[in-house]
């Protein structure tokens, strides 16, 4: 996967000369998957808090070109009658074969052939693998 970001700590995304705190900062406000485009975009909202760095965008748009892979992994916390997912605990890596329940591999160990693994806190995973990645804000 080529991108135009990097993974910081597994819970930020640094993109050009900004730093975006995803775990303390933003949720998931929308994920659109358009089979015919072979797209998925994923909108990030910038939640409210006096934590929340004013100069940061109100919104992230991750759009994922090419998708290879595209997953909804039920964690053992997710509760089977709530779809709510939008409160991200960790970023990271996978190897598309396997599935690591205790460990996402962090940026040091990124090529192109891995997953981009999105954990929530009800422990429900988004994996997407696609030839580009591309994160925009506004």
């Amino acid at each position: 996967m080529k991108k135009n970001f990097k993974l910081e700590g597994s819970i930020s995304i640094q993109c050009e000369n900004y730093l975006f705190d995803i775990h303390n900062s933003y949720h998931l406000f929308s994920t659109e998957y358009n089979i015919f485009n072979n797209t998925v975009m994923l909108v990030l909202k910038k939640t409210n808090g006096d934590w929340v760095k004013k100069t940061d965008p109100d919104i992230l748009q991750i759009q994922f070109y090419k998708i290879q892979n595209f997953e909804v992994i039920r964690g053992s916390r997710s509760d089977k009658l709530n779809f709510s997912i939008d409160k991200i605990e960790e970023l990271g890596y996978w190897p598309t074969t396997n599935i690591m329940d205790d460990w996402i591999l962090n940026e040091n160990d990124f090529n192109e052939a891995l997953d981009l693994i999105i954990r929530f806190e009800n422990d429900t995973v988004l994996r997407i693998k696609s030839q580009i990645a591309k994160l925009t804000y506004f």
